[in-house]
């Protein structure tokens, strides 16, 4: 069943029809089942749900799904149902879920997907208990049709919430598969009587071929339900398809699943639609939608004219909440938004395309801003004397360009958009600005812009726990955990000006002591796989990442800022292994796609994360697409002289291709290659769609390397150290 977008007010406002639910109705229901105690027979040995929580939710480890989660669960608090949250980070973790705490769980009510089950075929690989019903919320594209238009008993009870895409875009494929579920080779009349015939034999009825004779009247009412099948299979056998039109549907079909993969509204926009449509979109929820959408822009999920329109309507939002009083107890009181307790979002028309440049020195902030790496090509000598051109040209000194940006001088600051738009432009910069947010923490730190705290958060995910990583020298405190009450401990794990280890390892954080039904996890055998056991680093990173996401408590904005540093350093090491691979040419130019791969560097237990490794495509995709450019220029410049010296047409010249990549990172530890498969666009700013799903799958069938595609990323999967190169080889033939 889909559960609909709700409409907005106007003329043209649809109204929800009666099997048509939007998203409130089907919060209401959520709501509604869960106060609906289930009460089980004694006699059968049930175990009860976890912590007594009647809602389960299941999120995949990324910032959306965080930030969409976080809405969730306080809406779900404020209305005082039980839940519980379990990070999933592929399908051993989710069966692992589903096995613990699903099946036969009677007195779990409502099940609910965040980012994960788009491709899953649902109906057959949820075991749901009675009375149980499962939601979805998943912005990867594209869905598996068999969970949207499947006509079933179990598909009543799978609600998919639609951002749009399905009510406005997928008619053609809802019409193909309709008409192919209800196409069938239907029997002829004869076979029918003949079958009903059996029938009454069987069950010792006599039949009269003559009109008007007697029958019993258990016999007529079953000759009655023959005929209404008789007549259902006539109507069916009428819409029977030939087989052009059955060739037309199932094209329609396939050529939906061989677009490739790409991504459509993120989850927490989803969300706080939500919130809005039951009258609760506060300040909170607007901001952790913004963080949704930032999340997806940053990553290069989705394209930036679609973050454009997305962005102006948050920004509405925050205009019509940024109200300079508020009224209390019938009192109205001014609001400071300076003061100690403000918590306001602002919107910024022109943020600065530098990666955490609040937090950094300008000089770095641009030397590890992909966009610009690539337009001045900082891996050279040449590229680092444009950068420091471009700043003396803007008038800023080294001093001032090699301190910190809170430290600049502030009409520096003040006129750092001004500067940047009037001198950028001459080293090919023309694209450095984008409309943004930030939010205030009162006296507690800094204003944070939404794309430093997506930075900081995306870090934690990745690198909070069982990575070595050095950061910046700073004065992080934390507090003795072996010390409680007023008299703990601060301990400084790092001092300015030097290099330190990053750990957090003092924070006191303990995935299997964490209060509350939300946050606890059970122990794991531990004959089980440690990567996917729920003690593994992942969930604890995950669980950091949530805490860090909480906008009202002290602790969790300390850690916030603290992860800047982290999401600083990891910058620092994509971009030095992306100028190592650049300079050593290590990347291998195929007929269909470029290679690199990793095998050894004092970074390389960083990518085999698949996250960390896929930023690093992405940065080689942005270096490499004005390196292919210029080079594609000057050859088009050759030939457009020796045409014209032979007098053909100067001006036919072709465009420069641009070829994705696959990255592989080798796991020395486990001994696999972790492969990504990248889409890069012609244009900085687009977004193509990924089809290295389908092509990684026939690349192993047909070298028959042992691979496990266990993220439900279809474009990331591991391969065995020895089957590399046969896979590579594959893929390269049939891509």
């Amino acid at each position: 069943m889909i559960v609909y977008r709700p409409r907005e007010t106007g003329d043209d406002a649809r109204m929800p029809g009666r099997n048509r639910l939007d998203y409130a109705q089907a919060y209401k229901k959520i709501c509604q089942s869960a106060r609906q105690r289930v009460l089980g027979d004694d006699s059968l040995d049930t175990p009860a749900a976890p912590g007594g929580a009647t809602v389960l939710i299941l999120v995949t480890p990324d910032v959306d799904s965080l930030a969409a989660t976080r809405i969730f669960t306080q809406l779900l608090a404020n209305d005082e149902i039980p839940f519980r949250v379990s990070p999933v980070n592929g399908y051993r973790a989710l069966q692992r879920v589903l096995a613990q705490d699903v099946y036969d769980h009677i007195e779990l009510h409502t099940l609910v997907f965040i980012n994960l089950g788009s491709l899953l075929p649902l109906p057959t690989t949820i075991p749901l208990p009675p009375h149980c019903t499962l939601h979805v919320l998943d912005s990867h594209r594209p869905w598996n049709l068999d969970n949207l238009f499947a006509t079933s008993q179990i598909n009543d009870r799978i609600f998919i919430w639609d951002d749009g895409e399905i009510d406005e875009r997928l008619y053609r494929e809802q019409e193909a598969y309709e008409q192919l579920e209800f196409d069938f080779e239907s029997d002829s009349d004869s076979d029918v009587s003949e079958s009903d015939a059996e029938e009454d034999e069987q069950n010792g009825e006599v039949r009269s071929d003559v009109s008007g004779s007697q029958e019993s009247g258990p016999s007529t009412s079953r000759r009655q339900k023959r005929m209404h099948k008789s007549d259902e299979g006539r109507e069916r056998k009428r819409t029977r398809l030939d087989g052009h039109q059955r060739q037309i549907y199932r094209t329609v079909l396939a050529k939906y699943y061989a677009r490739g993969s790409w991504t459509g509204m993120s989850v927490a926009q989803m969300m706080y639609i939500l919130a809005v449509a039951l009258g609760r979109g506060d300040r909170d929820n607007l901001w952790y939608a913004i963080l949704g959408l930032t999340s997806q822009y940053i990553s290069n999920s989705i394209h930036a004219t679609t973050y454009d329109g997305y962005a102006a309507a948050l920004a509405s939002d925050v205009v019509a909440m940024d109200t300079t009083e508020r009224v209390e107890d019938g009192q109205s009181y001014s609001t400071d938004k300076h003061g100690a307790d403000d918590s306001s979002v602002h919107v910024v028309n022109q943020e600065l395309r530098f990666t955490l440049y609040r937090h950094w020195s300008l000089e770095s902030s641009m030397y590890h801003t992909s966009y610009v790496a690539a337009k001045l090509g900082i891996w050279r000598e040449k590229g680092i004397n444009k950068l420091r051109g471009l700043l003396a040209k803007m008038g800023l000194s080294l001093a001032n360009c090699r301190q910190t940006y809170e430290h600049m001088e502030l009409d520096l600051r003040q006129s750092l958009v001004q500067r940047m738009e009037a001198i950028a432009p001459e080293y090919g910069l023309v694209d450095l600005t984008f409309r943004s947010f930030t939010r205030s923490y009162g006296f507690r730190t800094v204003p944070l812009s939404a794309s430093d705290a997506v930075q900081g958060i995306s870090a934690l995910l990745q690198a909070a726990h069982g990575v070595r990583i050095e950061i910046e020298g700073v004065q992080m405190v934390r507090a003795d955990p072996g010390i409680s009450g007023p008299r703990s401990i601060d301990r400084p794990v790092g001092t300015y000006g030097t290099r330190t280890l990053w750990s957090l390892a003092d924070s006191g954080i303990d995935i299997g002591k964490r209060p509350g039904p939300m946050l606890s996890i059970e122990s794991e055998d531990p004959e089980d796989d440690e990567e996917n056991s729920v003690s593994a680093t992942w969930v604890k990173n995950f669980f950091e990442a949530y805490t860090a996401m909480d906008v009202q408590k002290p602790k969790s904005i300390s850690l916030l800022q603290l992860s800047l540093q982290l999401a600083k350093a990891l910058h620092e090491a994509i971009v030095s292994q992306g100028v190592s691979i650049i300079i050593k040419q290590s990347i291998k130019t195929l007929r269909s796609f470029r290679l690199a791969v990793l095998q050894d560097g004092p970074s390389l237990h960083l990518f085999v994360q698949p996250d960390t490794l896929t930023r690093l495509g992405y940065w080689l995709i942005d270096a490499l697409r004005d390196i292919v450019g210029e080079k594609h220029a000057r050859r088009a410049e050759a030939k457009r002289a020796r045409r014209g010296n032979k007098g053909d047409d100067p001006d036919q010249v072709s465009t420069p291709q641009n070829l994705p990549f696959v990255l592989a990172a080798l796991d020395t530890e486990r001994d696999v290659f972790v492969v990504v498969g990248i889409v890069g666009a012609s244009d900085y700013g687009d977004v193509s769609k990924n089809r290295f799903g389908l092509a990684f799958q026939d690349a192993a069938q047909a070298s028959g390397a042992r691979m496990r595609n266990d993220r439900f990323e279809s474009s990331v999967l591991e391969v065995r150290r020895d089957d590399l190169m046969p896979f590579i080889e594959s893929l390269h033939l049939k891509a």
